[in-house]
């Protein structure tokens, strides 16, 4: 019996002994799978830094986005004051060139000779006192029944519309 208590020792302690490698075994696996869940949680965390860094950027690159917008709308807005002011530029132009060459319309129709005209009043319209004449945006408003003298000029225009018997 003594042997076999023995044997049943040496039995254990053989099972110990494998059991014992089996865990230094896995305890190595663990270890390196320990490792390697290291690494990778380093890794990831690079990762996270590297996204939150490209995240910054971005946010840079849309404020810079956002900053180029605004100064593109001021660009547009004081182009548009500005074509509206060319506009108005324009039109004061025109309007001066075109009183400037109807002035001088007027000066050489006062130096043409003067017809005295009489514009007979209108039996269709007794109210239609007046009758213009617009030579080259200088306009002569005529009395209708009254003798009035006007340039050569306008009593041809007066006498070609039929106004003159």
């Amino acid at each position: 019996m003594a042997n076999n208590k023995d044997e049943n020792k040496t039995l254990t302690q053989e099972e110990l002994l494998s059991l014992q490698k089996e865990l230094e075994e896995k305890q190595k696996i663990l270890s390196s799978k320990e490792d390697e869940l290291s690494s990778k949680e380093d890794e990831l965390s690079s990762k996270e830094d590297e996204l939150s860094s490209k995240e910054d950027e971005l946010s840079s690159k849309e404020d810079e986005l956002s900053s180029k917008e605004d100064e593109l709308n001021k660009s547009q807005e004081a182009i548009k004051k500005a074509e509206e002011e060319l506009k108005r530029t324009e039109a004061k132009f025109t309007e001066a060139k075109l009183k400037q060459e109807s002035l001088s319309i007027r000066d050489k129709l006062n130096q043409q000779k003067k017809v005295t005209v009489r514009i007979p009043k209108s039996e269709l319209n007794p109210t239609d006192l007046n009758v213009p004449v617009t030579i080259g945006g200088y306009t002569y408003n005529l009395k209708r029944g009254e003798d009035v003298s006007v340039p050569q000029e306008v009593y041809n225009i007066l006498k070609n519309a039929g106004y003159l018997g």
